[in-house]
């Protein structure tokens, strides 16, 4: 499926597009974005947002993902009865427990609560 989509030439999978300085949100590139382009690429700027302001711009620490998920999912986790449920989340995040969350468990954590949201 990922050779399809580069194939048809998606325009968030056009490297050329972003060495150039076009951000897969610029208001006349989006223009020509279909809507599952403009979700994946607004996943994209939300995680380049919040992930390196305290390191790495590739992952998030856990105090990133707490920002993230506060802003964006408006969870707070500061006032989680229970830390260990709080230290619970990033651990299931954190899938090959390198002590940070990259961008592929940061999609499927998105996708497992999209699935959750679409069965209600």
């Amino acid at each position: 499926m990922y050779t399809q989509i580069r194939q048809r030439g998606c325009h968030i999978f056009q490297t050329s597009d972003m060495q150039h300085g076009i951000s897969p949100l610029d208001h006349t590139f989006r223009a020509t974005m279909t809507r599952i382009e403009k979700a994946m690429g607004t996943l994209i700027e939300i995680f380049q947002e919040y992930a390196g302001k305290e390191g790495d711009a590739k992952t998030m620490s856990k105090g990133e993902l707490k920002t993230l998920l506060s802003n964006e999912f408006h969870l707070n986790l500061e006032d989680a009865k229970d830390k260990a449920a709080s230290d619970k989340l990033f651990k299931d995040l954190d899938v090959n427990a390198d002590g940070k969350v990259d961008f592929t468990e940061f999609v499927s954590f998105v996708a497992a609560v999209t699935v959750l949201l679409q069965g209600s």
